[in-house]
């Protein structure tokens, strides 16, 4: 008994050193973890806001789309109903010195 008891203030030491060096490396790893964790997160952040830019463009470019495809219906229809006009005018027209065959 008395040899044990001279060995376990040793072994108490001994594991309190391990458990600190444990926690050391422990420490060390999440450290590193958490820079690259934080690495990837900025990057996904810039990412976003290139995205929110290039979404802002591409509304942008939408609308004007939407306005020119109106005004080009608006023009369509004027045409359309200028030649509808333009027929009735030609059908309903007596055609002077016309003979029938």
């Amino acid at each position: 008994m008395k040899g044990f008891r001279h060995c376990s203030p040793t072994m108490k030491s001994n594991t309190t050193i391990i458990v600190a060096v444990t926690a050391l490396i422990g420490g060390a790893v999440l450290v590193i973890l958490l820079s690259n964790a934080n690495t990837i997160i900025s990057e996904q952040g810039d990412t976003i806001t290139q995205n929110k830019k290039k979404i802002k463009g591409l509304e942008t470019a939408k609308a004007t789309l939407e306005t020119a495809q109106a005004d080009l219906t608006q023009e369509l229809n004027t045409a359309n109903s200028t030649i509808t006009q333009a027929k009735t005018q030609l059908a309903t027209r007596k055609w002077p010195n016309t003979r029938r065959l």
